[in-house]
């Protein structure tokens, strides 16, 4: 599934691009664009997440704090009045679709009323989405897409990015978390801090998997830590490949990094490494921190297992963002799992910058260039500005194990 969906997404990716035709560098953003005026005194933000499949808990969690946050800003901004639709991109247990992903885009795309659009999560429903919103001059901010390549060159894996999802030639796609260039540096600082001296990487073959394998790589050297080999390997097998378990022992690599991204189930690999490669250290991104997945793991294997993840626990976060927290268990009637922060600072992003535009916030391209042009934003995730590109300055990343089948905030490891 995960090849065949890769194959099918160059094909959207490339006929919405033809569809575009040809844009300029897209380097920075622009005032200039295709987007022109809201209609009417409504402004309209979309939301498109999984809510369904492997990443709907966290995703339900990001809609209902975008919700939190309209409702702490009374719906309204200026004279404007603010509604909010959350689609699903998903239809079924599998997670995101991407017909219904370019649906939702172009659901938003063409309604008069749209000013914002909140999504998407994983890295093929973004590559879909950001097209269709970019030649509507439609400002889009994600709460979890990480992929390097929507907006630099670094560790991105796929020929014209990032200008190929920009076709208009302005910069119209911002996140409120860090992308994998950071997670990669904060895998090597705490393998490094763990002891680690030889790191196998191992890769799935989807393109997020490849990029922050990259960044991993890159990262390992100036930490001090050498690169003890690296493989591709199919992550959502349900038995291990004993083979690539015996040649990673083999290497006298001391430490294992899975770079998965979240179509990945690599419960059997784990499983594999623990008793294959015993007392070597595991490591994996953000996107195994899934209750549903890491229960499922032996009880060793959870021993070994280390994450990074842009989030920390309750212990470690700022006032604001506790304040949040609380104020969610009261109106949702449950513990807010940590990506609700995420969701909620989406929509106070794009809310402050609808602010900030003044009697402007219904014109489309002035909204999206003012969404790049955030500065020294203090928000529930840390004070932050959003740079041209439309990657956030934010670096925080924490370390997290793995207990009793769910992750527990350690420390952390980048600021």
């Amino acid at each position: 599934m995960p090849l065949r969906r890769s194959v099918i997404l160059a094909v959207v990716l490339s006929a919405a691009l033809a569809a575009a035709g040809c844009g300029g560098s897209g380097s920075t953003a622009t005032e200039a664009g295709p987007g022109g005026r809201v209609i009417g005194d409504t402004l309209t933000v979309y939301s498109s997440l999984p809510l369904r499949g492997p990443q709907a808990e966290a995703a339900r969690a990001m809609v209902n704090g975008q919700r939190l946050a309209l409702q702490d800003a009374g719906g309204t901004v200026g004279d404007f009045q603010v509604k909010f639709t959350s689609l699903d991109d998903s239809v079924g247990p599998e997670g995101w679709d991407r017909d219904a992903t370019a649906d939702n885009a172009r659901r938003a795309a063409q309604d008069p009323t749209t000013i914002g659009y909140i999504g998407d999560a994983d890295f093929g429903a973004t590559a879909i989405s950001i097209p269709v919103l970019n030649q509507s001059g439609i400002a889009q901010v994600s709460p979890a897409a990480t992929y390097p390549g929507f907006t630099t060159t670094e560790d991105a894996t796929e020929k014209g990015e990032p200008e190929k999802y920009y076709p208009s030639g302005a910069r119209t796609f911002a996140r409120v978390i860090p992308n994998d260039v950071v997670q990669g540096e904060a895998q090597a600082r705490l393998q490094a801090a763990d002891g680690c001296r030889r790191t196998f990487v191992v890769a799935g073959p989807e393109v997020p998997a490849r990029a922050l394998a990259e960044a991993v790589r890159n990262a390992l050297g100036p930490a001090g830590i050498a690169l003890a080999g690296e493989e591709t390997a199919d992550l959502t097998a349900g038995e291990a490949d004993a083979d690539l378990v015996a040649a990673i022992r083999e290497t006298g690599a001391d430490c294992v990094v899975l770079a998965a991204s979240g179509a990945d189930d690599p419960v059997a690999l784990l499983d594999a490494l623990a008793a294959g490669v015993p007392g070597a250290g595991l490591y994996g991104p953000a996107v195994l921190a899934r209750p549903e997945l890491l229960a499922r793991l032996a009880p060793r294997t959870q021993r070994a297992l280390r994450l990074t993840r842009p989030v920390v626990g309750r212990r470690a976060e700022p006032p604001a963002a506790l304040a949040v927290l609380a104020r969610y268990r009261r109106v949702f009637g449950e513990p807010a799992p940590p990506e609700a922060l995420f969701g909620y600072e989406a929509m106070a992003l794009l809310l402050d910058t609808l602010r900030r535009a003044g009697d402007r916030a219904d014109d489309r391209s002035f909204v999206s260039a003012e969404l790049h042009r955030t500065r020294a934003r203090r928000s529930v995730l840390g004070t932050y500005s959003i740079r041209p590109d439309g990657d956030t300055t934010l670096r925080r990343y924490a370390a997290w194990r793995v207990a009793a089948g769910a992750p527990v905030f350690e420390r952390v490891v980048l600021r």
